[in-house]
């Protein structure tokens, strides 16, 4: 069966990427790797169009391709942007907004763990600007916002997660590492 992506309008996080006989070529957007790959295509005598020749190489390399591709089996990936967001509003409905210096902290600690995982662009989704509506502007904006994705144990977004305060004794999510800032107050 082959391989197709089910809008390619749709950029997974990184853009499009092909590769063949060693020859690489990247794009943002689909229309922009979709003339280099027709010359790759061409230059080969290779039949298959665009879209077939470069989800048939990328869809088995990205981790979205679960939500990204059809025509295969994909292994699923860790949360969805939507309940990623669900569970965002979740944990911090009504709880208080922590200091600025903190929340950087907390966020550091983040973007350096193992369940740390940015499958898709926050920005681009506009989840970033939903988060920060979250906290009709109690919360500001730190640096590390633009590196921050999703925590895996709490499947939410980890700018929304470390921007709250919690209470003695709340359970720390399930499958957090050792490092995990929850573990160290």
């Amino acid at each position: 069966m082959a391989i197709y992506f089910k809008n390619v309008n749709v950029a997974p996080a990184g853009g499009f990427f092909y590769e063949l006989n060693g020859e690489k070529v990247t794009g943002r957007f689909f229309c922009e790797i979709e003339p280099k790959v027709r010359a790759l295509l061409r230059k080969y005598h290779r039949t298959e169009s665009v879209e077939e020749a470069v989800a048939t190489y990328m869809c088995p390399r990205i981790p979205e391709a679960s939500w990204l591709c059809t025509g295969g089996t994909f292994k699923k990936a860790g949360v969805r942007a939507a309940e990623a967001m669900q569970n965002s509003v979740l944990l911090t409905d009504g709880r208080e907004v922590v200091a600025f210096d903190e929340i950087e902290r907390r966020l550091r600690i983040c973007l350096s763990c193992p369940m740390h995982t940015r499958e898709f662009c926050v920005t681009c989704t506009g989840h970033m600007e939903r988060i920060m509506l979250l906290y009709a502007g109690r919360r500001p904006r730190v640096p590390e916002d633009a590196g921050s994705g999703i925590c895996k144990c709490a499947k939410a977004y980890e700018s929304a997660l470390v921007s709250v305060e919690y209470a003695d004794g709340e359970p720390v999510w399930e499958s957090a590492p050792e490092t995990c800032w929850r573990n160290h107050r």
